[in-house]
């Protein structure tokens, strides 16, 4: 990271589309994946900063990129909740695709990873925020929930929290 960026107040990377490397899509590049989390990795804790990424759990336990050490945190998208895009509307995960999800972040969680798990919803409250809440924190993650599009008015006044 450059000075710039640290007197501007950022404190590390998130990467995104890390899952990228996931069977049946971009396999030819899954070496230089594992080679640029690393990379990257000691690049930010060389100036004593954070990386974090997002979903690509299935990629990082089987081509060691937990190995090193790189990542300081992880975000999985779609625990419980999401935007279904081919039909348009937000849904909830199937249950065998949830309990995946909730694997996944107690994985990384019991690994000693800060983890984030994002839920996406049609309202900023209800049932579907206490489910995606109350599995966020039932796998040892901070959740996260709001609109596809991130809207600044569904944002929460103050982050969710684990009861």
């Amino acid at each position: 990271m450059a000075l710039r960026q640290r007197a501007e107040g950022f404190d590390g990377l998130f990467l995104d589309d890390v899952d990228m490397i996931e069977p049946k899509r971009h396999s030819k590049q899954r070496d230089g994946m594992r080679e640029l989390v690393s990379h990257l990795g000691d690049l930010v804790h060389a100036q004593d900063g954070l990386l974090f990424a997002q979903n690509g759990f299935w990629g990082f336990e089987k081509f060691g990129i937990l190995d090193d050490g790189a990542l300081d945190g992880w975000n999985r998208e779609d625990v419980t909740w999401t935007y279904d895009f081919d039909k348009r509307k937000y849904v909830q995960n199937s249950d065998r695709g949830r309990d995946e999800a909730l694997d996944d972040l107690q994985a990384m969680h019991d690994l000693g990873l800060f983890t984030k798990a994002t839920n996406y919803t049609k309202r900023s409250s209800g049932p579907a925020v206490e489910e995606s809440i109350a599995d966020a924190c039932s796998a040892g993650a901070l959740p996260f929930i709001g609109d596809i599009g991130l809207r600044a008015d569904r944002l929460p006044a103050s982050p969710f929290v684990c009861p």
